[in-house]
């Protein structure tokens, strides 16, 4: 996935440098274009984290209600 990802972003950068536009505008949207990729990747990275923080958190406590309902349950089946 990194090599697509450097790939796709070096494929990029050369389009926008071969680009018919004078070299200061065409840096200037490269620069805005990675800029705005590395915010959009990073909050994707922090909501990712926030629900991995969730997914774990309702994975204790459903162990724990499991480990409590085996406990009250245990002897009920013999």
């Amino acid at each position: 996935m990194k090599r697509f990802l450097t790939g796709l972003i070096a494929g990029l950068a050369i389009s926008y440098l071969t680009a018919p536009r004078p070299g200061v505008q065409t840096r200037s949207q490269l620069s805005q274009a990675v800029t705005e990729r590395v915010n959009g990747i990073k909050a994707i990275k922090q909501q990712w984290d926030v629900t991995r923080d969730q997914v774990i958190k309702l994975v204790d406590m459903l162990k724990s209600q499991m480990a409590y309902f085996q406990s009250e349950t245990t002897g009920l089946i013999d």
